[in-house]
């Protein structure tokens, strides 16, 4: 569910609101994903490295692309809970569990 808080926050509310103050979409997906992609960088307390951030730039680009092009945020919550999924569930390496050993 926070993929739905950052879409309403940034690619519906902020994104259009900068939008209509810049009268850029341009200017107003570089200013949402600059202060996305601050947002985690504070988040994770400067950890990661500067591909982990480029990548999370990029990546909320694409999505405030998708809200201009529907004006909706609707695909972009979406693709950002795809991609959270899959990066937390499918991509992350699993810890073992150690075998219990003995019994009842």
């Amino acid at each position: 569910m926070i993929s739905l808080l950052e879409e309403m926050c940034y690619r519906y509310f902020l994104l259009f609101f900068l939008s209509d103050t810049l009268r850029s979409f341009a200017a107003a997906s570089l200013v949402t994903s600059a202060l996305f992609t601050l947002m985690h960088f504070w988040v994770r307390r400067k950890t990661g490295g500067v591909r982990r951030y480029a990548d999370l730039f990029i990546f909320s680009l694409a999505l405030c692309l998708a809200n201009i092009a529907t004006r909706s945020f609707y695909p972009a919550f979406v693709l950002h809970g795809v991609r959270n999924y899959v990066l937390r569930v499918l991509l992350v390496p699993k810890v073992p569990v150690p075998e219990v050993k003995g019994g009842a």
